[in-house]
């Protein structure tokens, strides 16, 4: 299931379900995207207003960062259950078996590296926003 391409219903429903994914990744990458969707719905009902002109520039800026981040925080989500999909399928596989042993760091490696990217991501759409305060 690639998140951005079902319903909330549809997702809730498969992140109550007893299945590794989606799971807290895909979560993580959501609340990004939905901090960054947040953040441009303020600039947008700032967006002509007199009494914000002179933070033009500045809304102009945090806008694209929030845009480009709501696509990303979901691209990540939808590459943490990918992730973590390789990880379950190495586990499935004897612990004597080639492909077993030769992926084994290289995928966990990779399943780490997506929670981390989420979170880096969250931390810049918390300082955009903080920039909006003035």
């Amino acid at each position: 299931m690639q998140i951005g391409e079902c319903s909330i219903d549809l997702f809730l429903d498969a992140l109550a379900s007893k299945e590794p994914t989606p799971g807290g990744g895909a979560v993580a990458g959501l609340l990004a995207g939905l901090a960054s969707s947040l953040g441009n719905m303020v600039l947008a009902y700032s967006e002509g207003k007199k009494s914000l002109a002179e933070h033009c520039d500045v809304h102009a800026d945090c806008f694209s960062i929030l845009q480009e981040a709501q696509s990303e925080a979901i691209r990540l989500g939808n590459a943490d259950a990918q992730a973590y999909e390789k990880v379950s399928e190495l586990w499935k596989l004897p612990k004597d078996n080639a492909t077993r042993i030769e992926s084994w760091d290289v995928v966990h490696l990779d399943a780490a590296r997506v929670p981390i990217e989420i979170m880096k991501l969250s931390e810049n759409v918390l300082q955009t926003r903080r920039r909006l305060l003035g």
